[in-house]
């Protein structure tokens, strides 16, 4: 579980007369991980798909055409391996063409209707001027410009300019004026230059000769018409998406297999009759492997190999969604410690600290939980799942800090009249302590991250190598750890340090440890490593976060609690609804914080804090050659 899985290299050699067989069974077994063939030579050369790769793909691409135009979504429903291959032969070609009808149909009417729209749009300025479109234009001798302005004596000011060779008319709408401006051909370039340093606004003049009224009418009535065909349409593809949504799903991924497999000679090496596979399976399934392939002309061994294998992870289920955080920042190495259990504790851990609250850890849980139910994907259904181990630690801290929405739960204010019940932890009472505790937790955190590092160098790279690069921060850790234990009390006390008794096994103990942490780090990596050293201190202070954002929200759901109900909720009246307002707003927004705010410095606690001291990454995952079904059942 801490470790990726122990996998076993492979050669499968055979004629290519079993080449098809022996894909079919790979693809069934979905345990193999193909290495790609790309090194052509004079013997070898990379496979050619199968004779069934170019029609399938036709058909693959023309269902997922279909696929994104009914926008269609998942589905609970299976269908027969049989069904479908029916369904592909004799009924996809029928299947496409009524979808692609209604499709075009609805495109078409869709066009249509936006040209009526915006045509209407370019009427109303005409409507409100009073005047015909068609005799803004068509003109040898006069030019007209059509717009509108937001003052109109900037249009008085030109006109006065012009004197009697400018003819404007005027129209007022709600917001703008529009004008009609017309002048001789001769003097259009000067009025143009002269509207340019104004507010005016060119609008398009429609090519419709008709009054306006009537035009307006027309497309009115016309877009009516258009609206109602398009509801019909769409009811009635909303009806082909009902009714062949399932069939389609399980006619891609039907596809997707065959391509796939057709496909699969490419990464093969080949020659005039033979075919090569090399790959990786988890070795708990080389028995199974080998049963599997016994029934063809082929030759399988196990081969050494010096190169890295590919990277299989493998959790239980409640473990099983943290891979998620695993993946977005790399994939570990074949020989690295799989941080994924231990993420699985520290993060909804610090997240539950940090919020600790039980009514936002209960909206949280709501909300994950909603997530889990709607989103059917991977991605979502582990983000959910991590969403409920957080508010779960969320709701058992909040029930620490006896805190319910910034409420207090215990004690004599007690919401809920717990008065006999008293607080394990009082946020605002015990700071020291609370942040004491965020300290150890760096400590603990980060050492675990060393002791994890020196084992992943000491096994990749050698243990001279694992003692300069982790062992030395070790004793550097410890050491200070130690020199801090001593000497913070008394200095605390106020006891002067010429008092202190620096000869103490305690205090030798600690300097001893720090020192020879400091003389393995030069020695191993240059003197230029000392810089390093406060990175060390910045690393353990820098979970005072998880004390630090806990405060803040419950300072802003205890600021939201005073100021709705000091200010509005015990006046009454009025002033009891806007109580209300503010406080749902209030806790809203701490509620988003809440969510964003934990789960972000929890993540960074995580990659900079932790991975840095033991994750190197940039494993290459495995990827079986195969798939699991979601719409497909034997038969």
């Amino acid at each position: 579980m801490l470790l990726p899985e122990r996998m076993n290299r492979f050669i499968v050699v055979g004629e290519k007369d079993e080449l098809e067989n022996v894909i079919e069974r790979l693809y069934s077994l979905n345990i193999f991980h193909i290495k790609d063939f790309i090194e052509e030579g004079p013997i070898f050369r990379i496979g050619e798909p199968l004779e069934r790769a170019e029609k399938y793909s036709d058909y693959l691409l023309r269902i997922r055409s279909l696929m994104r135009a009914l926008k269609i979504k998942e589905v609970d429903q299976k269908y027969s391996v049989k069904e479908i291959e029916e369904i592909i032969q004799s009924k996809l070609d029928e299947i496409n063409k009524r979808i692609s009808e209604e499709m075009e149909r609805y495109s078409r009417v869709e066009g249509t209707l936006k040209e009526l729209e915006q045509l209407l749009k370019d009427l109303r300025p005409f409507e409100i001027l009073g005047i015909r479109p068609s005799l803004c234009r068509g003109y040898e001798g006069i030019s007209c410009f059509v717009g509108k302005i937001r003052n109109f004596k900037e249009i008085e000011e030109i006109i006065s300019q012009f004197r009697e060779e400018c003819y404007v008319v005027r129209g007022d709408g709600e917001k703008d004026i529009y004008v009609a401006i017309f002048v001789p051909k001769n003097l259009s370039d000067k009025m143009a230059s002269e509207l340019s340093r104004t507010s005016f606004s060119e609008i398009p003049v429609p090519l419709v000769e008709g009054d306006v009224g009537e035009e307006i009418k027309r497309a009115t009535e016309e877009v009516e018409k258009l609206k109602n065909e398009l509801e019909s349409i769409s009811k009635r593809i909303g009806g082909l998406k009902e009714e062949y949504a399932g069939i389609l799903l399980a006619c891609e991924e039907y596809l997707a297999i065959e391509v796939e497999k057709a496909e699969a000679p490419l990464r093969f090496a080949t020659t005039e009759n033979f075919f090569v596979i090399d790959g990786w399976i988890p070795s708990e399934r080389r028995d199974d492997f080998i049963e599997a392939l016994k029934d063809f002309k082929v030759y399988v061994n196990e081969i050494p190999s010096k190169e890295e294998p590919p990277v299989y992870l493998k959790h239980p289920k409640p473990i099983s969604p943290f891979k998620l955080l695993i993946d977005v920042f790399s994939t570990p190495r074949y020989n690295e410690i799989d941080p994924t259990s231990i993420i699985f504790i520290t993060f909804p851990l610090f997240y539950g600290f940090m919020l600790g609250d039980v009514g936002y850890g209960a909206l949280i849980g709501i909300m994950s939980y909603a997530i889990k139910r709607k989103m059917r994907s991977e991605g979502w259904q582990s983000l959910a799942s991590i969403g409920l181990y957080a508010a779960a630690l969320s709701i058992i801290f909040g029930l620490i800090y006896g805190e319910f929405f910034g409420f207090p739960m215990y004690g004599e204010e007690s919401i809920f009249g717990l008065t006999y019940i008293h607080t394990p932890l009082h946020r605002f009472e015990e700071v020291v302590e609370l942040l004491m505790i965020s300290l150890i937790i760096g400590v603990v955190h980060v050492s675990l991250g060393l002791f994890l590092g020196l084992r992943n160098v000491a096994v990749m790279h050698g243990w001279k190598k694992a003692i300069y690069e982790r062992v030395c921060w070790i004793l550097m850790l410890f050491g200070g750890i130690i020199l801090v234990y001593y000497l913070l009390p008394p200095l605390m006390e106020g006891v002067p340090l010429g008092e202190l008794n620096f000869l103490s096994p305690i205090f030798l103990l600690g300097a001893v440890l720090l020192i020879s942490g400091v003389a393995i780090l030069i020695i191993g990596e240059g003197p230029i490593m000392i810089m390093e050293v406060p990175t060390l201190l910045s690393n353990i202070v820098s979970y005072s976060r998880l004390l630090a954002i806990g405060l803040s929200s419950v300072g802003i759901a205890l600021a939201v609690n005073t100021i709705s109900i000091e200010l509005f909720l015990s006046k009454g009246g009025v002033l009891l609804l806007v109580g209300v307002i503010v406080l749902i707003l209030g806790h809203s927004l701490n509620l988003a914080l809440g969510i964003i705010g934990p789960g972000l410095h929890s993540l960074r606690l995580q990659y900079v804090e932790f991975f840095t001291k033991f994750f190197e990454g940039g494993g290459k995952k495995y990827s079986p050659f195969g798939r699991i079904r979601k719409y497909l059942k034997e038969g």
